[in-house]
């Protein structure tokens, strides 16, 4: 009987309230709604950009390495030269379009030498080394190592593009575009080919 009247004084209570009671009808349809759209664009797809990032970072790294690799191999610096450049239409392709955009800003092909002492220079390779620099046939003195320098650096866009979105889209690697460089070394087997 305490419980009846109990009960009863609660709702009593609730109905002597200023404020109608809320209708519970459709409120867990409306709350789906922000609760989706705050989960998508500030969980799931910044994820998924950060997840993809990595598979392009990890791909192009490859292709860059692969490429310093192939102009280590030419027989001489011109068509080292070529090896190097046609890396821009590479990166370019589908496949490593197909999760970021990626655009190439620039490629450059050094040559490293480091002399006996230890000391490192980089070089153009469309210029000629300086005249004691370069390699020689008989060399009676301690060997000077030569190596292929590659620098690759360019822009990946992320393919959910959330740049308009305020502090997500300010965060580079999920929101928007990422500058990137990639740099890779091989040494010359034949250092001669840099006199072709």
């Amino acid at each position: 009987m305490k419980m009846i009247t109990k009960n009863y004084k609660i709702q009593q209570a609730k109905s002597l309230s200023p404020y109608p009671p809320r209708n519970q009808r459709g409120t867990n349809i409306a709350e789906f709604g922000v609760a989706l759209f705050l989960m998508l664009f500030c969980g799931l797809i910044p994820l998924c950009n950060f997840l993809a990032f990595g598979l392009s970072y990890f791909s192009l790294r490859q292709l860059t390495l692969e490429t310093v690799r192939r102009t280590a191999m030419a027989d001489n610096k011109k068509m080292a030269l070529e090896c190097a450049n046609g890396l821009t239409t590479q990166v370019t392709q589908p496949i490593h379009n197909a999760l970021h955009t990626v655009r190439s800003k620039s490629v450059q092909l050094e040559i490293a030498v480091t002399d006996k002492t230890g000391t490192r220079a980089l070089y153009d390779a469309q210029k000629d080394l300086p005249a004691g620099l370069r390699p020689r046939r008989n060399n009676t003195e301690p060997m000077t190592r030569y190596a292929y320098h590659l620098n690759l650096s360019c822009e990946i866009t992320p393919f959910f593009n959330l740049s308009c979105i305020p502090f997500v889209g300010q965060v580079p690697i999920i929101g928007g575009p990422t500058g990137v460089t990639f740099n890779g070394e091989v040494p010359l087997e034949d250092p001669l080919m840099l006199n072709k």
